[in-house]
């Protein structure tokens, strides 16, 4: 990409890529009937909000399904995020790391996400959880 322009003009496609991804999660968790319609649109609008947060602090694209730089950047966004958001209680850190966790389970069993990579991830995460 060579101006502003060039990255005007992806924007859009960024954001179309990404909603496809969300609906597609939300649709399947609707499928599997695991969790009530409520419970889902809790998951995804937490990852909404929390990936727009990411976008964000890494100024730059970001595609919901870039598993790698999210388990990278993990816990420098977290701190980030509770730092920001001072009033952060145990209940909201633990629905970013469910929503986290099914969204990227979710990319790894349609092959979206490496298996390897969404294990360490879940591994991670679950060692930092409060």
């Amino acid at each position: 990409m060579e101006d502003a322009e060039d990255w005007d003009e992806l924007d859009p496609l960024i954001a179309d890529y990404n909603r496809s991804r969300m609906v597609a999660f939300k649709n399947t968790l609707l499928e599997e009937g695991v969790y009530l319609p409520h419970q889902i649109w809790n998951f995804k609008t937490t990852l909404v909000l929390f990936f727009a947060f990411i976008k964000k602090t890494l100024q730059d694209v970001f595609l919901f399904d870039d598993l790698e730089t999210v388990h990278q950047s993990f816990k420098a966004i977290m701190h980030k995020f509770i730092f920001k958001h001072r009033d952060i209680d145990d209940e909201i850190v633990n629905d970013i790391y469910t929503s986290l966790a099914l969204f990227y389970s979710f990319l790894s069993r349609c092959k979206l996400a490496a298996d390897s990579v969404y294990r360490d991830f879940l591994r991670d995460i679950e060692s930092m959880k409060p």
